[in-house]
């Protein structure tokens, strides 16, 4: 069996404990990672969405109450 390096972070690895060129520990730093900044983005789109829905609903508020 053929021993390599994970690209990333230069530990050797056998064939049965590596994906492509990135061991399994490295390749769950990024999942993790990637996952972190879809749910922060996340996040910031519902935040931006609950402003412009406040936004509106003050805007029709005050049409309502003839206070422009």
């Amino acid at each position: 069996m053929k021993d390599d390096k994970c690209v990333s972070c230069g530990e050797i690895v056998d064939d049965g404990f590596a994906i492509g060129r990135l061991c399994y520990y490295c390749i769950e730093k990024a999942v993790v990672y990637i996952n972190s900044q879809q749910i922060e983005r996340e996040r910031l789109e519902i935040e931006a969405e609950q402003e412009r829905i406040a936004k509106a609903e003050e805007e029709n508020w005050r049409e309502a109450n003839n206070m422009y």
